[in-house]
């Protein structure tokens, strides 16, 4: 998918052809109806005027500019990928998927898809006698399958043929060797700033990206911390390690109205600085299961897939982030609160930065090669957790934040004549505390409203959980003592 930057710097994006503005796909029928709601700039502003007075004019006006817009796609990475696979039209073979009847384009030479554009766009795109010399030298039928942990392309196997759309990256088949046992330096030093020397954390990392180069994670790794300690930083090292077609970065609607076919062919998602609510939360921890549902737009066939995705999620404020008590897939790590400037200069930083970013540097092969030995010699459990002191910290953030709000229903008077504050929002929050845990105290909700002192005086009162909702009888001295204030504020 392509980018290019709009007059109001905001970013479109091409998407197999159609222009995609905020996460939505247009036609160029759609864009010429929803126009004025895309993009607000004064050269568009005549064309709001012409819709008004001559919607025809303005139709034809409206899809020109469409497609002036969708043009410099045309003109970017498709169109050099269908020019270099030209010159070497020679090696190129079909390989139809048995499964879904598509037809990928692949260089015999590797057995490696050339282009992520199906072979029949591609078909379209060059001379008929081009196109022959490629149809009448068809591979074999084959199971196309995306499979990281097999490192073959093209293999037989129980009878059947199989392409996998994996392949390692460059760093894992240089023909160069690299001493295994060759400490990158820099690469340790950042991880020391990272986790403030804790060889406990830096231990747990380095067997946690073992695995998501050779299997897969059950837990995401969650740093929550200041901006620039270096997670993004981290992130990139990941990025280049896994192969960057394999990384993707989720959008804001990811888990809310994105479609989970992003969970398809990607090693690696971040999802950063997301709002993480308990709607999102819960999406989440279905999402790391290893067989999933996948639902795609325009596919009327939801299938279940085996799929090789690993999370991590930052954030720079533990409000943004919903976690609850015994947690088991979020793996939360003590990140520095030091900036990364701390130890390197800029210069420094950027010279690692564009290092790290270069999948066939010597720098990306020494840490990768070095991840690989670390995870070699130790036992690895897909299923390990860490939950550091910033977990607490994230966990009794939503306690307090549940709470307040039952004491803002109480100061404003919304229990009944008998004390009790019932109904859905009530519910909502209770059901939030129960099994929310803070350090040393209990972890039912009635325990937790219980010990919560209002005004450092009174507790809450009692959650009963037999009602349907739930519902807070009010401690009646909370009541006397805010008639007793409002009194005393009445002239």
């Amino acid at each position: 998918m392509n980018y290019v930057e709009l007059f109001d710097k905001s970013l479109l994006e091409e998407d197999n052809g159609k222009l995609r503005y905020d996460g939505v796909p247009y036609t160029a029928i759609k864009f010429t109806k929803a126009l004025p709601h895309i993009i607000d700039d004064p050269q568009i502003h005549p064309l709001i005027t012409l819709k008004l007075t001559n919607p025809e004019a303005y139709k034809q006006e409206a899809e020109k500019l469409y497609h002036q817009l969708l043009s410099p796609f045309r003109t970017s990475e498709i169109n050099l990928e269908i020019d270099f696979i030209l010159e070497n039209k020679n090696y190129l073979a079909i390989v139809v998927d048995a499964s879904t009847a598509r037809r990928y384009v692949i260089d015999t030479r590797t057995n490696r898809l050339m282009i992520d554009i199906s072979a029949a766009s591609f078909l379209s795109s060059i001379s008929r006698k081009e196109r022959s010399h490629i149809e009448d030298n068809p591979m074999n039928v084959a199971h196309c399958i995306f499979n990281p942990t097999r490192h073959e392309n093209y293999f037989a196997e129980n009878g059947n043929q199989y392409l996998n759309k994996y392949h390692l990256p460059e760093w894992r088949i240089s023909k160069d060797t690299i001493q295994k046992d060759l400490m990158p330096t820099k690469f340790l030093q950042f991880m020391k700033h990272l986790f403030d020397g804790d060889d406990k954390q830096i231990e747990f990392t380095l067997n946690w990206i073992y695995r998501l180069l050779t299997s897969r994670n059950e837990t995401a790794l969650v740093f929550n911390g200041d901006k620039g300690v270096g997670k993004n930083v981290f992130y990139a090292i990941c990025k280049t390690l896994v192969g960057h077609p394999y990384c993707s970065e989720a959008t804001s609607k990811f888990g809310v109205k994105e479609f989970n076919d992003i969970f398809r062919e990607k090693i690696l998602i971040l999802i950063d600085e997301h709002r993480v609510n308990k709607e999102k939360y819960n999406f989440l921890k279905s999402a790391f299961n290893e067989y999933q549902t996948i639902e795609a737009k325009g596919a009327a066939v939801k299938s279940t897939e085996r799929v090789y995705t690993n999370f991590m999620l930052f954030h720079n404020s533990a409000a943004d982030l919903y976690l609850e008590n015994s947690e088991r897939r979020f793996s939360v790590m003590d990140i520095t609160n030091k900036k990364l400037t701390d130890i390197w200069t800029h210069e420094e930083i950027q010279t690692f930065y564009k290092e790290i970013e270069d999948p066939e540097s010597d720098t990306i092969r020494t840490i990768g090669n070095y991840i690989l030995h670390y995870g070699s010699t130790r036992t690895q459990n897909p299923f390990d957790l860490y939950l550091g002191d910033k977990y607490q910290e994230i966990v009794d953030e939503h306690v307090d934040v549940l709470l307040l709000a039952m004491v803002d229903l109480i100061e404003n008077e919304k229990y009944d004549e008998d004390y009790e504050l019932e109904g859905d929002k009530i519910n909502r929050h209770c059901n939030s505390l129960l099994g929310i845990k803070r350090a040393t105290k209990g972890s039912r909700a009635e325990t937790l409203v219980k010990e919560y002192k209002y005004k450092g005086k009174y507790s809450l009162g009692v959650v009963d959980k037999k009602a349907i909702p739930w519902k807070l009888t009010v401690n009646p001295e909370i009541i006397e003592m805010l008639e007793l204030e409002d009194g005393e504020s009445t002239p």
